[in-house]
């Protein structure tokens, strides 16, 4: 399904998730963002962007108290078409 990850979080002013930070590859990103959140039958995605200015589609599964990395996208080829 997925990279599984270690993520710290805390619950935010209605019940959400809130990530603030992950451990991937042995790399640690800060979220510096929550762009989006879309729910699941048990399991639920959250689209964050990290300090390293990558953004990441993390899933939690709630049950299992699992996290995954889903998507990754590093953000180069838009800077790259900025710069163009």
């Amino acid at each position: 399904m997925g990279l599984d990850i270690q993520v710290q979080w805390h619950s935010g002013e209605q019940g959400e998730i809130v990530p603030e930070r992950f451990s991937l590859g042995g790399h640690e990103v800060q979220v510096s963002e929550v762009v989006d959140r879309w729910p699941g039958s048990g399991y639920g995605y959250v689209k964050v962007r990290g300090d390293d200015r990558g953004c990441y589609i993390l899933r939690h599964e709630e049950g299992a108290k699992r996290w995954s990395v889903t998507l990754y996208d590093s953000g180069e080829l838009e800077t790259t078409r900025l710069s163009s």
